[in-house]
C-alpha cells in the first residue's frame, strides 16, 4: 500500500500506543497494534522515527514542521503527512494516551449480523480416534422431524436478530456417512433463507476418508466448503486417526481422495489438529500444505495425555506440552520461512483461535453469543468439546442465540485471577487470545475467564508468528520491483 492513500487531522494531537508490538527485522521494523483491526507492516526506519515523535503526546502540525526544517529530510509535506495518517489508521496512534491493562467495558461487541451453526448431524464415525471429544459411538443421526425444528428455528433466529449470513457446518461423527441427511437439512434451509434474503454458506467438516459421486456434487454447490482434519504428516497422522475396523492407519486413503478433489477443481481447507505425539512431523505437514496451495487452521489437542481426568501433575503436563508445542511451531515456521515457500498471508494460516486481523471483544471465540452448537436431538450446548452433556432445548420462541446465552451465561466481565497482574488484561496480547478457549480453562481452573493452562504457548508464539509474517511479508515485497517501500502491509 503507498503512503498517499492516508490523511489525518492535521491539527489532532496524538499519542503513540503503548500497546504496540515493535521490533526490528533487518533494516526495517515490524509494527503491530493488538487492539486495533488490521495485521501486522513492515515499516522503514525514518517512518519508526515519525512514530517516535509522539511518544508523549504531540500535535501532528508541529512534527509536520519539524521534520521539514530538517536539513536531512528529502520528503515533503504530503509524504510526512500521510505517513501519519497511516500510522493513526492502523492504531500506532491514539488520540488518547492508550495503556495497558485493558478494559473488557470498551470491547463489547454490537449485535451480530452473522452466525455459525455446529450441526452435530450425527455421531458414527469410521474412524476410531481416542482424543476425540465424541465418546458415545451409538449411531445416533438427526431425525427429519428434528432438522425440520431446527431449520424452523434457525430461520425465525435469523429473522428476529436481523441477521444476513450463516454459516453452516456439517459435523459428527462423520458426516459424510449421511450424505442424504445432510441434502436435506441444507435444501430445506435454502429453501426457507431465501425467502429471508440470508445469505447460506456451508461446509463439512470431515476426516476426509470417503469420497464418492454424491459428495462431490455436493461440495460443487455454490458456497460450499470442505474442511479435512489431520494430525501430522504421514505416519505421525496415523498414530491416532486409525480405522475402526482394520486399525489401519487413514493418511494413504486421505492422499488419494485429496487428489480427486483437485481433479474436480475442489480445493480442501486442511484442519490440523497437533499433539504432543504428531508435532514432531509439523515442519514437513505445513510444507505440504502450502505446495499443494492450501489453507490451515493448526490446533492443538488440549487434553493432557489425551485425557480430561484431573491429575495432581497437571500443572507441569500443560507446561510440557506449552514447551512441546513452542519448539514444534518454531520449526515450522522456520521452514516456511524460506523464500521458495509462497503463502498468502491473509488467508492461508489460523493458529488456534487467536486472533490478528480482528481484536477478540473479552472473548476468543462465539461461545454463548454467536456460535450456535446443536446435537442430533436438537438440543444446544455451548461448544463442540461439551456434545456428551445434555444441553437446552430451543426456547418455546426459538430464538437460538438466547438459548446459546442461556447455555453459557458467563460474561468476560468476570473474570477470575490471583492478583491484577496476573490478569490476562494486564497483558500486551490479550486482544489476541482473550484469555484462550473458554471451556478449557473451565474444565482446568474451574472458570471459563481466568488465566489459560496455555499461556505460556500463546505468548511466545503470537510475536513469534508476528516476526514470521513480517518476513515473509518483505520477501513478497523484495519481488516486487517497487521495493524498497517506506511501508509494507497486507490487509
Amino acid at each position: 500500500n503507498q503512503v498517499h492513500k492516508y490523511a489525518c487531522d492535521i491539527s489532532a494531537t496524538l499519542h503513540k500506543s503503548a500497546r504496540i508490538f515493535e521490533q526490528r527485522i533487518e533494516d526495517q521494523w515490524i509494527l503491530f497494534a493488538p487492539d486495533v483491526a488490521g495485521l501486522p507492516v513492515v515499516v522503514n526506519d525514518w517512518i519508526h522515527e515519525v512514530l517516535g515523535s509522539f511518544q508523549n503526546g504531540a500535535r501532528v502540525s508541529d512534527i509536520i514542521i519539524a521534520y521539514q526544517a530538517r536539513k536531512d529530510f528529502l520528503f515533503g509535506f504530503d509524504v510526512i503527512f500521510s505517513a501519519i495518517g497511516f500510522l493513526r489508521e492502523r492504531g500506532f496512534l491514539h488520540k488518547e494516551p492508550s495503556t495497558i491493562p485493558y478494559s473488557i467495558s470498551t470491547m463489547q461487541e454490537p449485535e451480530p449480523t452473522s452466525f455459525g451453526v455446529w450441526l452435530h448431524i450425527n455421531n458414527s464415525c469410521n474412524l476410531d480416534c481416542s482424543y476425540c471429544f465424541v465418546k458415545k459411538d451409538s449411531g445416533t443421526v438427526m431425525s427429519p422431524e428434528v432438522m425440520e425444528r431446527t431449520v424452523l428455528a434457525l430461520v425465525k433466529t435469523a429473522k428476529r436478530h436481523g441477521i444476513k449470513q450463516v454459516y453452516l457446518k456439517f459435523a459428527g461423527g462423520e458426516p459424510t456417512l449421511v450424505i442424504s441427511h445432510m441434502e436435506q437439512f441444507r435444501k430445506l434451509l435454502q429453501q426457507h433463507l431465501h425467502k429471508s434474503n440470508v445469505e447460506l454458506h456451508s461446509s463439512i467438516l470431515s476426516n476426509g476418508t470417503i469420497m464418492n459421486k454424491r459428495l462431490l456434487a455436493f461440495l460443487k454447490q455454490p458456497d460450499t466448503g470442505f474442511g479435512i482434519s489431520l494430525d501430522g504428516y504421514d505416519d505421525s497422522h496415523d498414530i491416532y486417526r486409525t480405522f475402526k475396523n482394520s486399525r489401519r492407519g487413514s493418511w494413504s486413503a486421505i492422499i488419494k481422495n485429496i487428489g480427486i478433489l483437485k481433479e474436480h477443481s475442489i480445493t480442501p481447507h486442511i484442519m490440523a489438529t497437533i499433539s504432543k505425539e504428531t508435532c514432531s512431523s509439523l515442519p514437513e505437514l505445513v510444507q505440504w500444505i502450502y505446495e499443494n496451495g492450501f489453507q490451515t487452521r493448526l490446533s492443538i489437542v488440549r487434553e493432557t495425555n489425551c485425557s480430561w481426568e484431573c491429575s495432581t501433575k497437571r500443572e507441569s503436563e500443560y507446561q510440557n506440552l506449552c514447551d512441546t508445542m513452542k519448539e514444534a511451531f518454531d520449526k515450522a515456521f522456520c521452514a516456511l520461512e524460506h523464500p521458495s515457500v509462497s503463502i498468502d498471508l491473509r488467508i492461508a494460516l489460523d493458529i488456534c483461535e487467536l486472533q490478528f486481523d480482528q481484536p477478540a471483544r473479552g472473548v476468543a471465540c462465539g461461545i454463548g453469543r454467536r456460535h450456535l452448537v446443536i446435537k442430533p436431538d436438537g438440543n444446544l450446548v455451548s461448544c463442540p468439546m461439551t456434545l456428551d452433556e445434555e444441553g437446552l432445548a430451543p426456547s418455546e420462541d426459538f430464538d437460538l442465540l438466547r438459548t446459546c446465552r442461556e447455555y453459557f451465561p458467563y460474561s468476560p466481565l468476570e473474570r477470575k485471577y490471583d492478583t491484577i497482574e496476573n490478569d490476562c488484561l494486564s497483558c500486551r496480547w490479550f486482544p489476541v487470545c482473550a484469555g484462550g478457549c473458554p471451556v478449557v480453562n473451565k474444565r482446568v481452573h474451574g472458570h471459563p475467564f481466568t488465566k489459560s493452562p496455555m499461556c505460556d504457548f500463546y505468548t511466545y508464539i503470537i510475536p513469534r508468528y508476528i516476526q514470521f509474517f513480517a518476513t515473509k511479508l518483505m520477501q513478497s515485497a523484495k519481488q516486487n520491483k517497487n521495493w524498497p517501500l517506506s511501508i509494507i502491509s497486507k490487509r
